[in-house]
Formats: C-alpha cells, sequence, structure tokens
C-alpha cells in the first residue's frame, strides 16, 4: 500500500521539486499539494493524506506553526512533517511540540526526507543529526517536549507505546551502554540509536533518559 502525501509549499519550484524526487519511490504516491492555507484545508480534507508535507513559512508568516494543532484536531490520525529552510531552535521545538511528528530541514539528504515519511507513516520520529541535537539539548536542559501533564507513578507512562527495538535499546541504556555500545551491538548507527532514544521519550513523556529508565524499572519492565 502506498503511503499518500500532499506536499503543501508556497513556492512552486521548491513544491515540484519534492514531488518529483517522492515519485521516484514506489510506496510513496503524492495525491494532492497546496501553495496556501486555503489549498491545505482542502488538500487534507478533500485526499485524506497519510503525510503533510508542510512548509513551515507562508507568505513570510509562520502559518506551518499555527496551523498544526488545528489540522490535528480535525485530523488526528495525520502525520505532519515540517520541511523547512530555518533549523532555528525555537522553530524545531515549537513545531514538535504543537504535534509535528518530524522536522527536516530542506537541504537534507534525499534519502533522510525520504526516510522520515516512511518513519512518520510508522508512527515512529526521524530526526537528522542537526535536528536531533537540537532536541536532545532541549532534553538536556529540561525543556519540555510535550506539557501534557502526567501523574509521577509509573503506570501513568505510556511504555507499551515502546516498539520491540526500543525495548531492546532501553534494556542497553539501563545497564549502563552508551549509545555507541548500543549501536556496535544492534548493528545500527549511533545516530538511529540517538533517534530512538529521544523517540521514546517523546512517546513516554519523560524528562531524560535517566527517568525513563527509572520508570520502566519501577513498572517492572527491566
Amino acid at each position: 500500500m502506498n503511503i499518500k502525501i500532499v506536499v503543501a509549499d508556497d513556492h512552486e519550484v521548491v513544491r515540484k521539486g519534492i514531488i518529483s524526487l517522492l515519485s521516484q519511490e514506489t510506496d510513496l504516491a503524492v495525491i494532492g499539494e497546496a501553495k496556501n492555507e486555503q489549498e491545505i484545508w482542502e488538500s487534507v480534507n478533500d485526499k485524506q493524506p497519510d503525510i503533510l508535507l508542510l512548509d513551515l513559512f507562508f507568505d513570510h508568516q509562520p502559518l506551518g506553526l499555527h496551523i498544526i494543532p488545528q489540522l490535528l484536531a480535525k485530523f488526528p490520525q495525520l502525520r505532519i512533517i515540517i520541511f523547512s529552510i530555518f533549523n532555528d531552535d525555537k522553530y524545531v521545538l515549537d513545531c514538535i511540540q504543537q504535534g509535528a511528528t518530524s522536522y527536516i530541514v530542506k537541504n537534507a539528504d534525499r534519502q533522510d526526507i525520504i526516510r522520515s515519511i516512511r518513519c512518520a507513516y510508522a508512527r515512529t520520529a526521524f530526526f537528522t543529526p542537526e535536528i536531533a541535537t537540537i532536541i536532545q539539548k532541549a532534553l538536556i536542559q529540561y525543556r519540555p517536549i510535550n506539557t501534557q501533564p502526567l501523574s509521577s507513578t509509573p503506570s501513568a507512562y505510556p511504555l507499551h507505546l515502546l516498539s520491540e527495538k526500543e525495548k531492546a535499546i532501553l534494556k542497553l541504556i539501563s545497564e549502563g551502554n552508551s549509545s555507541r555500545d548500543i549501536a556496535e551491538q544492534l548493528g545500527l548507527s549511533i545516530y538511529t540509536v540517538n533517534n530512538h532514544r529521544i523517540n521514546m521519550i517523546k512517546k513516554t513523556q519523560v524528562k531524560n533518559s535517566t527517568e525513563l529508565v527509572r520508570v520502566a524499572q519501577e513498572a517492572g519492565k527491566l
């Protein structure tokens, strides 16, 4: 089954370029495009895409940031990937906090763009190293990515959302392994391991990996 995508960007050259790139992949199907807010709503409503690849700025205004929660309120199954020339910490963190599944800059490698779409469709987050660094720094500084309040009891944390791969990584983290160690043991890249760590923290809404290990241990999951 093809992953259905709508591409929203107010620059036609960029929009057509990304559509051309995505059309080369047999599992990706661009079913719509939009150049302004009205067309975004019409395309998402009429086409019912799996993924909205959304520019951050339209007509010099951060429409992408403001429209994320509105779209997700009406289309909760939609996965939104912000596709922007900006890699400012504030824009990245605000978009993730508003509900974007991923954030990728327009100069990213072709494979990273495609991978972000496939990961979003699988309901996991993929971040390039530069974006992952921004999010990791925010997590270290205890800046919340998801502000939804949770009880402090272990049972309140949605550990059931972790994939089998994430559970394996979490177990290795609890044993004191570094990301490099985990990457070597599981045959993954360090960036992939770090992306999994970020995704686990986002899913369970804890502050950092240390708290995640503690919560999992107290819940009897380790």
